[in-house]
């Protein structure tokens, strides 16, 4: 009995389309394999293919009902080392090539025009390899909503949290929750708080981490006393609004976000972004803080749409 059933290339499972599948049918081992697929979101309903369920009532086993797949990536397998930076290993080594190949011609009594204008695009080259990486960050980090996920759990000295004030309005918690949600999906930034009057009234994302970690309740706590208690230790942390409030602006480097003296903000932090709340804040009480893990991070239209934003919290917030 064949173990292995194989579909023609072009065929089409669920919403992606696959040059091969294999399929391997066994008690105690369920893979599949994919080559060449591209997968697009399967958060969209769409209609199973009539084939494969015609294949699996005639084929029935015990692992017919789920699927899983398996989808591979080639890399060099170097622990420690990112394969984002291979063009850069690459250039330096053509370059040391280019030298000692250079060094070793000048023995002769004339360097061939020929081999001159080699080494000139050969160094030209090896250039381009060298600085390829850091072009690609540059470029990723312009891009809005960048895929920043992976990213933004690794800013040093940072911890993942999420807490709304629940003394709030209904509506006005739609509102924060909108607002922090859109912000930290479409914006370069990795976390947020929105503080109104002086107390904190919602955190989100990557915030610092010794905050974060005092805040933690026991498990068997609700939501709603997480929050209450996170928001607390946020607040107890910030300027008292009688003192010097953080000035309003955006820090470009990490140097200047430090200047800052607020502890919520972590150690890795390389820029940040203080929108005031409202055009009537004159004691800078109520203010939108965007956290960023790359200097620089955010655009013009992104620190507008972000004064926006802080716009419509003020409506919402003041209700």
């Amino acid at each position: 009995m064949n173990m292995f059933h194989s579909m023609k290339p072009g065929a089409r499972l669920g919403n992606s389309n696959c040059n091969h599948l294999w399929i391997h049918h066994h008690p105690h081992i369920r893979l599949a394999t994919l080559s060449h697929c591209n997968l697009t979101d399967y958060s969209t309903p769409h209609r199973p293919n009539s084939k494969l369920i015609s294949h699996a009532q005639q084929n029935p086993s015990p692992t017919s009902d789920d699927l899983e797949v398996a989808v591979f990536r080639f890399t060099l397998g170097i622990p420690g080392f990112d394969d984002a930076l291979v063009p850069r290993v690459v250039g330096a080594a053509g370059a040391v090539l280019l030298a000692i190949n250079h060094f070793l011609g000048l023995s002769s009594s004339t360097t061939p025009d020929a081999q001159l204008r080699a080494e000139v695009i050969g160094l030209f080259l090896a250039t381009v390899a060298i600085f390829t990486p850091a072009i690609e960050t540059r470029l990723r980090a312009l891009e809005p909503g960048r895929g920043r996920a992976a990213l933004s759990g690794n800013v040093p000295g940072s911890a993942a949290c999420f807490g709304i004030d629940p003394s709030i309005k209904e509506s006005s918690k739609r509102e924060v929750a909108w607002a922090s949600f859109t912000l930290l999906k479409n914006a370069n930034i990795c976390g947020l708080l929105i503080v109104h009057n002086g107390r904190a009234v919602a955190a989100r994302g990557q915030l610092a981490s010794d905050i974060v970690a005092a805040s933690s309740t026991s498990a068997s706590s609700s939501a709603e006393e997480k929050s209450i208690d996170l928001l607390d230790k946020i607040t107890k942390s910030l300027p008292p609004p009688s003192s010097s409030s953080p000035s309003a602006g955006y820090f470009t480097t990490q140097a200047d976000t430090r200047k800052l003296g607020l502890s919520i903000i972590p150690d890795g932090c390389q820029a940040a972004l203080i929108q005031p709340i409202g055009h009537n804040n004159n004691n800078n009480s109520s203010w939108l803080l965007l956290v960023c893990d790359r200097e620089r991070a955010l655009s013009g239209k992104e620190r507008a749409w972000s004064a926006a934003v802080a716009d419509k919290l003020a409506m919402a917030l003041l209700q």
